[in-house]
This record gives C-alpha cells, structure tokens and sequence, in this order.
C-alpha cells in the first residue's frame, strides 16, 4: 500500500511532441518534360531556368500542381526541404574558366494569393527565409539529377494559396574576369507563362538580389518537395518513477483528425547515453480518422537494472502530406531498487514546505555555509531530464522531479538545478519559481498576509463605491510602485512609488470622481538585496 501511494505521488506526466524525424516521402512535381539536349546558348528563348553567374529566379507553385500528383492536403502542411532537377551545359559544365562557387545560395519561400510572378520580382516582405546563405559548390555537380537542399526552417504551406519561391545566387568575382570565370548550369522544362521570372548578370552590372529588372520565361524545373511536419496525434504519458522488478505502464495517443492509417509504437529503453536497453513493439493499430485511439503498453522492465532510464515511444504515422513518417517522443524514468528512498525535487523549494519564496533563499545560505565544514554536502547525484540537450532550462521547470537521494535529506532540494553540485546558481531557480505553490489548492490559502513573500491582495469590498482598500506585502525593503489604470491602460492614480520596509501594508483607493467602471491595479515589486521581481494585477469594480 505505501509502495502505490508513492507511486502514485511520484508520477510525472510528460506530454511531449518532439519534432518528427526526417520525412520518409518527397511530392516530385515533374512538367512532363524530357531532359533538355540542345546546345543552343540562347539565356532569353530557350525554355530553361538559369543558375548562372548571379543570378535570381522567383516561381509559382498552385494547388493545382500538387492536385495533379494526388496532393489535396485537408490542412497545412510542411515542407523540409525542396530539390531541383539540374542539367550541366551540354553534358559539360564549362562555359568559361575558373571554378563555380557561389558564395551565397538562398531560398525564400511565402504564401500568396497573386496567379502570376509580379512583373520585377515580389519584394513586399513576407517571405521565410528556408534555406541558406550558404555556399553552393557547382563543381560537383556536371552531370544531370537532383539537387535537395535542406531547409533551415520548415515551410507551412496552408494548402489552399500559391506558393512564391525566390531564389537567390550571389557569387563573388575577380574583377575583369567576371564574365569567364562561370559555370552556367540549365535546369527546368517548359512550364506555363507568368509561373517564372529571373534576372542574371555579370560583375558589370554588380546585380544582388533584391536587383527589380527581371526576365520572364515560360519554365519551370523539376522539383521535389520534402514531406514533414506529422499532422498525425502522437503523446505518451510515462511514471517519472518505477520500483523494479517491474512493468511501466505507458499510456499512449495515436490517431489522425482526418485520414485512416495503420499505424505502429517502437516503444524502447535506452540509457541517458543512448544505449538500448530492451525494446518491445505496438502494431496493427488500427487509426480511424476523427477518433484518437488512447490505450495503455505494460512494457516489461522485470530484468533491468535500476538507475536513469529514457522512455522512447517511436510512432508511425503520418505526415503532413500523408506519407507514412516517424514521431519519436521521449521521456525520462528513474528506476529504484525495492525500499529504496527517493527525493521529490520541486526546484526553487529548498525547504520543501510547498511555496518558494524568501525562506528558501534562507534556508540555500545557510546549506551552503554549514557546509564550508563538510565538502561532501555539496556534492550528489544528478537528476536526469530527457529534454536536457534541447530544453537548458528543463531542470528549472516547474513541476516534480525525482531524485536519488543525497548525504543529506535535504540536499537533492538544495541543488535546485540537479547538476549535482550545490552553489550559487542554484538561487536562479529559486527566483524563476518565486511565490509558486505545489501540494496544496492555491484557491484555498489562507488570505492572511505574511511578511516572508512578496503580494499583493484582491481589494475588498470589491465592487466598490467610492472607497476600497488594497494590501500588499514584501518580505525585505524593496521598491513599490503600485499604479490604477483604466481599461484603456491609461494612469488614473499612483497609489505608491516608493522604497519600503519588509512588513505588510495598506493603502486606500478613492474613485469618487470616477464613472462607473472596470479599473485595473498594478503592483511591481523590486527587492532592494535579492533583485527578485514581483508583479501582479487585479480588477476592481467601481458601482455607483
């Protein structure tokens, strides 16, 4: 019974949605073309799209073109990269002398309602920035096939607008042989009018890519467009803590608004270093669309070591353009030996008294100074966050965390960041969770004030005619600046501006040439030794 009810207290829910892996499925929109063979120099007829010199292009992508291939998403959907047919000139790359290296290559990408390339190029603003700057080494590529550049940052088309591509290439030249010292690349086949425009130059007309004179042309390359982005349900809530020998329920979400799939959970155990522990399968799970599946795996943990463990539940699903894609979702999970103790860390709250506030600050001083006498206080295990290396500031984050158990009962509290040494910076956390309450309803504190935090209360009597009265607290000589404002924001009466004792204190608010009305309080707070800050509004009524 008291081996459940821990279990019970100790658990943690960990809903996360961690990006998707790598897109498993790309969208090829292919003209219907066949690979250009003619060696024609001609940069104004021939219907191709350049990569020459410096050089800038803008396309437009509709819906239809992706309806053509059997993309009609039912929402958004994201795009990881975009690929390009090249083709060398000729079969060879050489137009001039020297070698081809564009110092910057960039692709900007936007939603729009316009259906043909505005005449000089699009420079209203409102692109995403996907790709690049980054140098682009033509030399490697003198033979026909695709080009992919992975985005910096995912595009969201909405699916229902066009898409503007830009693209810009910016080379930097040795002066008086700009003209020679090129690679022209051709890629594209014959598209539609007002779907393309570029313009090139040499070091002659010292073009960039914000140049306005354009070319029209009636090509468009090759592309092929990554998939990403799940648009599938995906969540899994794990114990944060198990005794074992043991199973752990894992309670998981599969299910997608719209399509039918079926979909399948890797769930895996690995080390915080990565290495696998066991790993158990979920298949053949049948996804409706409209109806989120919600169930439970016992993933069979009778013969694993105790310590830090990472909870890997890697879904398949689907992807925003409805490819079947993987979701992978992390968690943490400390595994104990029977009887063995374990700390609950909510971090800030040093005493563990349920509220952070200027005891805490007391209680971390005083750790720290007795032990100047015994090292080994300030030295424990870590805690472990499977978040860690993307979230700093994971082991900051408000709610509990387990921990092994220190020399010192309260020592795993003292290390407020559970890096396992107990210093200074453990009095940040202390100061990101000032005021915050854990294992009792804040609805029903008392509403006697105490000189030990920082408040403020609601003004009684509320609603109010024409007199109300406002307290507040601070627990050491601290700033106050406590101003009434209207609902429009603007100043009514400073109440207070002015430097303080610790103590609770009391003003009075007289709106006696006031209308009726909804009025705002605003306190802010400064702790004239600690820096904490403290701010908190409240409404007040005023019915005459």
């Amino acid at each position: 019974m008291h081996l459940l009810r821990k279990l019970c207290l100790l658990a943690i829910v960990l809903l996360l949605t961690a990006p998707p892996a790598q897109a498993q499925g790309v969208v090829t929109l292919d003209w219907g073309g066949s690979v250009l063979t003619t060696d024609v120099y001609d940069l104004h007829s021939a219907p191709i799209a350049h990569w020459y010199t410096r050089t800038r292009h803008q396309y437009l992508i509709t819906p239809a073109d992706f309806a053509n291939i059997g993309l009609v998403p039912t929402g958004p959907v994201t795009f990881t990269s975009l690929a390009f047919y090249i083709e060398g000139w000729n079969g060879a790359n050489t137009v001039g002398y020297g070698n081809f290296l564009i110092d910057e290559f960039n692709i900007s990408m936007k939603n729009t309602t316009v259906t043909a390339v505005p005449s000089g190029f699009d420079n209203t603003g409102g692109f995403t920035q996907v790709y690049g700057p980054t140098p682009f080494d033509g030399n490697q590529y003198n033979v026909p096939g695709w080009v992919t550049h992975h985005f910096n940052s995912d595009f969201v088309w909405d699916g229902v607008s066009n898409i503007l591509i830009d693209v810009c290439h910016q080379q930097t030249w040795t002066p008086d042989w700009d003209y020679t010292n090129t690679y022209a690349y051709r890629y594209g086949f014959p598209g539609s009018a007002g779907r393309q425009q570029y313009y090139y130059s040499d070091g002659l007309y010292n073009q960039i890519c914000s140049y306005n004179y354009s070319y029209s042309d009636n090509a468009l390359p090759n592309m092929q467009f990554g998939c990403g982005g799940s648009s599938s349900i995906t969540a899994i809530n794990a114990p944060g803590l198990v005794y074992v020998p043991n199973i752990i329920p894992i309670n998981y979400q599969i299910g997608h608004p719209t399509d039918d799939f079926i979909g399948a959970i890797m769930f895996n155990l690995k080390t915080p270093q990565g290495q696998l522990v066991a790993s158990e399968t979920l298949s053949g799970i049948n996804c409706v669309g409209g109806n989120i599946i919600n169930g439970t795996y016992n993933f069979n943990a009778m013969n694993v070591a105790p310590g830090w463990h990472i909870i890997e539940a890697e879904f398949t699903v689907l992807n925003s353009c409805g490819f079947e894609d993987q979701v992978i979702i992390e968690s943490a999970i400390l595994l104990l030996p029977p009887g063995a103790e374990v700390c609950e860390v909510w971090p800030g709250d040093t005493d563990n008294n349920g509220v952070v506030n200027y005891a805490d600050r007391a209680a971390l001083n005083t750790y720290i100074h007795e032990a100047n006498l015994r090292p080994t206080w300030l030295n424990g295990p870590q805690r472990f966050r499977a978040d860690a290396a993307s979230d700093p500031l994971t082991y900051l984050r408000w709610e509990m965390q387990p921990s092994a158990p220190w020399d010192t009962p309260e020592g795993c509290h003292m290390d407020t960041d559970g890096n396992g040494v107990i210093n200074n910076f453990d009095y940040i956390a202390i100061k990101m969770n000032w005021l915050k309450i854990h294992g009792i309803n804040p609805e029903k504190r008392s509403t006697a004030f105490s000189p030990v935090t920082f408040d403020m209360d609601q003004n009684f009597p509320n609603p109010f005619n024409p007199l109300t009265s406002i307290h507040y607290s601070v627990p050491e000589r601290s700033q106050v600046r406590l101003v009434v404002t209207d609902v429009l924001g603007r100043d009514i009466s400073i109440l207070r501006d002015e430097t303080v004792d610790a103590g609770v204190y009391t003003v009075q608010f007289d709106a006696g040439q006031l209308p009726s009305g909804n009025y705002i309080a605003t306190v802010n707070m400064v702790g004239v030794e600690s820096g904490i800050l403290f701010n908190k509004t409240i409404k007040m009524l005023l019915s005459k």
